[in-house]
């Protein structure tokens, strides 16, 4: 099955070299048609992820294609500083036949079967790996993104590869934390909203990279931990607790520190 797999989305999958600053960095993307032909990638594909350089100090982007064994030029139009998220188009117009199909990565299973693959030339990095998804939803705290764990050492995975379900629909993409080195999945659902917003901006202002805003709560919040339901004498098990609050907060007059809703 798997090999069967492999060799039906392999082409849509590439690898991409980005130029910042004094650095050179390599990593996956992949191709997607909606909402327009696009490279869809990790941000630390394309800039080190550290607080040195951002998006504006990258020179050069360059793509390469296996089937056809030849390299282009990219630029990138967007970027998610939260999600870890960069949205690439080619500098010269071309189609390209093989892309992904998106999955919905908000509705998966603990237990589901699992594959990505990535197009990086590294003795570190496999590039074909599947296991299962083991939580679905999972966010220790705020300043962290909604991620799928996944049953794979995540030390021999690339940023900007995508992971497939059994049918071959992308249901995430792996990234990092920002500021770490530490590998995560954004599922899809996120991914795809992420690049609506992205090419939104680009339509309205295709002469300059706005990237993406979140709204937040005005609080900042981790997962409900068994001590916390020792505490409370309540049989919790999934919440949150707040850990802070803004001062200009709407919520301020309704919740207070230590909180678990």
């Amino acid at each position: 099955f798997y090999s069967e797999s492999f060799t039906l989305n392999s082409n849509s999958v590439v690898q991409l070299i980005s130029y910042v600053g004094e650095d050179t960095i390599s990593g996956s993307g992949f191709f997607v048609v909606q909402p327009e032909e696009y490279i869809v990638t990790s941000l630390y594909c394309i800039i080190p992820n550290n607080k040195k350089y951002t998006h504006e100090n990258i020179t050069r982007i360059i793509v390469h294609i296996s089937p056809e064994n030849k390299t282009y030029e990219c630029t990138c139009i967007g970027v998610d500083y939260y999600n870890g998220i960069a949205l690439l188009k080619f500098i010269k117009s071309k189609h390209y036949n093989h892309y992904i199909k998106w999955g919905r990565g908000n509705n998966t299973n603990v237990g589901e079967h699992i594959f990505t693959m990535n197009k990086i030339i590294d003795e570190n990095i496999v590039p074909f790996s599947n296991g299962i998804i083991t939580h679905t939803h999972y966010q220790p705290n705020s300043n962290i993104p909604e991620t799928l764990l996944l049953s794979i050492n995540q030390g021999t995975l690339s940023c900007g590869q995508p992971v497939f379900n059994t049918t071959s629909q992308v249901i995430g993409m792996i990234t990092q934390q920002r500021n770490t080195m530490i590998n995560i999945c954004i599922n899809s659902s996120i991914l795809l909203n992420s690049i609506k917003k992205m090419h939104t901006y680009h339509i309205k202002s295709p002469e300059k990279i706005t990237p993406v805003k979140f709204y937040m709560l005005g609080i900042k919040y981790e997962q409900v931990t068994f001590s916390d339901i020792v505490d409370t004498g309540y049989e919790i098990i999934n919440g949150i607790k707040i850990t802070s609050i803004f001062k200009n907060s709407n919520l301020k007059k309704t919740l207070k520190v230590n909180d678990i809703i």
